[in-house]
């Protein structure tokens, strides 16, 4: 949002009231070096080098005296100018937007109220008497209409007799300085909810005294608000947050006022805007206000067309502003208009015109990865078609892309729909859509059979289906699995699911010791193991285990003898049995009943004839046996 300078200070002696009045408005930061790489004259010339429409050139004598301004104001260190002499006075005119050839009669005029302001406060004792008198006097001689918000410049003054915080200020300042009277310029940055304000300090030797030349009671303002009786309403700028300037930047302030009317219709006019802001920078170089107006002025202008479609003139105002401001939050907006116009094109599935577009983006843009690939905008256009419109449309879209792009850019898409199907058939599952979700899955393997994402996605659809029918009809989850096997025999993950289901079956039953019920289980589920007894020999462990940490060996030995009989081929079942009897023996080990614990190891080398630990602690035994 650009920003004006216009606040009216009142001070009613009758009732004892101080009124002020403002706009919105944000905060600027103080004074800094100019920052931008080009000079604000050639800044708004940039505007025709970029087609950004025409530029209406400066006249050959505004151009000359505003190039001799620059270059005094940027020299290190600064050149002196005179603060109000005539060409002061012209300077203050023509950011009035007043013409060259009408700024003599404009002249005429101030040289004639310079000459009565003197008579006026001839009788002056002081300074201070002076600074006085002379507000009051151009209140009754000029500023005689009152405060309006939008009289921001010089002419007015003398034309319409109205004035705000600026012309007032600009007009006492040229005055008072021609009078002899030192006079310190101060700007007020504006907050978030009022408009910034200029006026006037009146230094005095070693003291400051505060004028608000809106206001014909306005001379050291401050001791006027401690007077008995007065109350302040509404917005009263703050001083502690002004800062010092000049008559220069006075100027600069009215032309920054201009930019803001500028840009107040709609359509606005950006070009002028630009122009009044060059004119104000180039007056006040440092001042914060009409470089982030500037900065503003762009990014409106660009974003306004981008808002109403028109991304090719959008991206002009961007590129424009990247060489004459290189502004790194205009640069991001550079690059989200080439995001917006990129989802825009590619969106509405002109697909020849986005593949156009991205080197465009990429050339602009060279470290953006998001602009290194089309596939990343048709993505982008097929997930919000998939959201819109749903997977089904999503995957359509990404099809019609795809008879346009080659190479890793086509493989990216296909990439893509392998996940929008993986995602689809998740969210049928989640609502019990077993079939939908199959469907959607093997319509992806028909079209990329050998892809390994969908035989995971397979493995995922089983586990949670089988969970679903299990929990109505265990038989319905068997037979489901067994047509799963039957389509996609290749599939190892359906089986690996398949057992990972039943074993976590058996798991939950033999944890609540309901061994029996584990056992028809078992058989139930036989053929989501894939090796016959499997499922028998795991139930049969469990309950082995569980016999044994009661006590009851010989009942555990003889389930084990049984799990291995229905799974020989169970390593596991091995180990576990064999560690079962050694624990078992070491009963009698640590008793010394070496008989015992022989009888025990060969008891357990029945069923476990090839186990080390067994054979080789009974031959401890006999040892120990034969020494006693």
């Amino acid at each position: 949002m650009i920003r004006p300078r216009h606040t009216r200070l009142l001070l009613l002696a009758l009732s004892g009231l101080v009124l002020a009045n403002g706009g919105r408005l944000r905060a600027d930061p103080k004074p800094g070096a100019y920052p931008f790489p080009l000079p604000p004259l050639a800044v708004y010339e940039q505007l025709g080098k970029a087609d950004l429409g025409k530029v209406e050139p400066f006249a050959p004598g505004d151009a000359k005296l505003l190039a001799e301004v620059w270059a005094a104001r940027t020299k290190k260190p600064p050149a002196a100018l005179a603060p109000a002499d005539d060409t002061a006075v012209r300077l203050h005119l023509l950011a009035s937007g007043v013409s060259e050839g009408k700024r003599d009669e404009y002249l005429k005029k101030f040289t004639a109220l310079v000459g009565a302001a003197r008579d006026a406060t001839a009788g002056a004792r002081s300074d201070r008497e002076k600074a006085d008198q002379l507000l009051r006097f151009l209140h009754k001689a000029t500023l005689t209409k009152g405060y309006v918000a939008d009289e921001t410049t010089l002419d007015a003054v003398f034309d319409k007799k109205a004035y705000n915080c600026v012309s007032s200020s600009c007009l006492y300042y040229l005055v008072g300085t021609r009078l002899g009277l030192k006079l310190q310029p101060v700007l007020i940055p504006g907050s978030g909810w009022s408009a910034g304000h200029a006026a006037v300090d009146l230094i005095d030797g070693t003291t400051r005294i505060e004028i608000e030349p809106t206001n014909p009671d306005g001379y050291d303002w401050p001791a006027k608000l401690k007077r008995s009786g007065v109350i302040v309403l509404g917005f009263q700028p703050d001083r502690k947050k002004a800062y010092d300037s000049d008559g220069f930047g006075l100027a600069g302030s009215i032309a920054s006022n201009l930019a803001a009317a500028a840009l107040a219709p709609k359509p606005p006019r950006a070009r002028e805007a630009v122009r009044w802001l060059a004119i104000s920078l180039t007056l006040a170089p440092n001042d914060p206000s009409p470089k982030n107006n500037l900065l503003a002025t762009f990014g409106k202008w660009g974003n306004d067309h981008a808002d109403a479609g028109r991304y090719e003139e959008a991206l002009k105002v961007f590129a424009c502003a990247r060489t004459a401001l290189d502004d790194r939050e205009l640069e991001r907006n550079h690059n989200a208009i080439w995001a917006r116009y990129l989802d825009t094109v590619f969106g509405a599935g002109k697909f020849e015109d986005g593949l156009k577009l991205v080197p465009r983006a990429a050339a602009a843009f060279p470290k953006e990865k998001s602009f290194s690939s089309p596939a990343e905008w048709v993505t982008r256009a097929a997930r919000r078609k998939n959201d819109k419109d749903g997977p089904a449309a999503g995957l359509t879209f990404a099809d019609a892309a795809l008879e346009y792009l080659s190479g890793d850019a086509a493989k990216s898409v296909r990439d893509w729909k392998v996940t929008a199907r993986r995602m689809w058939s998740q969210q049928l599952l989640a609502k019990k859509d077993a079939a939908g979700s199959l469907r959607v899955l093997a319509d992806g393997l028909a079209e990329s059979p050998d892809d390994k994402q969908f035989f995971d996605a397979l493995g995922y659809h089983t586990q949670e289906a089988l969970t679903q029918l299990a929990a109505k009809d265990r038989a319905t989850a068997v037979a489901y699995f067994k047509e799963l096997r039957e389509k996609f025999p290749k599939v190892s993950a359906i089986q690996d699911a398949g057992l990972s289901h039943a074993n976590r079956a058996l798991d939950d039953l033999c944890k609540a010791n309901k061994f029996e019920d584990a056992m028809k289980t078992a058989t139930a589920l036989a053929p989501l193991a894939g090796k016959e007894g499997a499922l028998k020999g795991r139930a049969l462990d469990h309950w082995a285990r569980s016999l044994a940490t009661a006590g009851k060996w010989p009942e555990a030995l003889a389930k084990y003898t049984e799990a291995l009989a229905a799974c020989p081929d169970d390593v596991r079942l091995r180990n576990n049995g064999a560690v079962m009897v050694d624990q078992w023996a070491r009963k009698s080990m640590d008793k010394k009943d070496w008989k015992e614990a022989v009888r025990i190891y060969e008891l357990g080398l029945k069923p476990f004839p090839d186990s080390r630990v067994l054979k080789n602690n009974r031959e401890y035994c006999l040892a120990q046996l034969k020494e006693k």
